[in-house]
């Protein structure tokens, strides 16, 4: 196997650190190994579905000691985290987005809750915001969470069936067994192309980069990249096209792949 790894991607949710999980919630172990690589002059990145906020992901990627451009927003964004500075981001058409909005509504209802480009986990968390209310333009992505997993399944099968520029991507849902989320970001939004975007900008090849993942939006993640790694609680979609399967999350899965695959003998 060609050992000489310059850089890993990594989800963060389920995979660097538990699901819905915060700065203080890695294990160190993970913090160690990346400041490791960092000093052997490896790159470790975040694709990540998470949005922009301070308490959440920038606080992770800080503790992380990950200061390098990285994908947020299920692909659709990538930031300088030391910034907040945007570097590159792709929208889903208006005519698109009223179109995902409908398919909520007729096969969800008022399950879950909605989060979208200005509105967040955060706020939902308060106050759910039901598909039949949201106004949308050109957002980035729309989130569906937390609705039953059979409900989930079906409204990503209607996004990916249609004739429009979107993708629908069923994730592990926060509210627990039996239920799951909906990813929805254009076509060409994906963790693939994020990380597309983030090989250019380190000069360094897809066969010269392993992903890690554990859930549905990891699947672009994992088919994007030279060496693709499932953590050992991933689902078994990401554990059919792995290249390895890691330990568990809370295992240092991410310690584990890093000291195995990316640090110098």
């Amino acid at each position: 196997m060609n050992r000489d790894f310059k850089l890993l991607i990594t989800d963060l949710d389920g995979t660097a650190l538990p699901l819905a999980g915060y700065a203080d919630d890695i294990p160190q172990a993970n913090i160690a190994a990346v400041k490791k690589a960092t000093q052997q002059g490896k790159i470790v990145s975040i694709a990540t579905g998470r949005l922009l906020h301070k308490k959440g992901f920038l606080d992770i990627a800080a503790a992380l000691g990950v200061t390098c451009p990285v994908v947020i927003e299920g692909g659709t964004r990538i930031i300088d985290p030391v910034t907040s500075k945007t570097i590159w981001e792709k929208h889903l058409p208006h005519e698109a987005a009223q179109a995902i909005l409908d398919i909520f509504v007729k096969f969800a209802g008022d399950n879950g809750h909605i989060m979208h480009d200005n509105y967040s986990w955060y706020q939902a968390r308060e106050k759910p915001m039901l598909a039949k209310d949201v106004k949308l333009d050109k957002p980035r992505f729309i989130y569906l969470e937390d609705i039953p997993s059979k409900d989930a399944y079906e409204v990503a099968n209607a996004i990916n069936t249609a004739d429009f520029s979107a993708v629908g991507h069923v994730t592990k849902a926060i509210k627990g067994p039996g239920y799951h989320s909906v990813h929805v970001v254009h076509s060409e939004g994906t963790k693939e192309h994020g990380i597309q975007q983030l090989m250019k900008i380190f000069g360094v090849t897809k066969e010269e980069t392993i992903g890690m993942g554990d859930s549905g939006n990891d699947i672009p993640l994992i088919e994007g990249v030279g060496f693709g790694v499932a953590v050992g609680n991933a689902g078994d979609e990401i554990k059919e096209i792995a290249d390895y399967i890691a330990p568990n999350q809370e295992d240092a899965a991410l310690a584990h792949v890093i000291e195995k695959f990316l640090l110098d003998s």
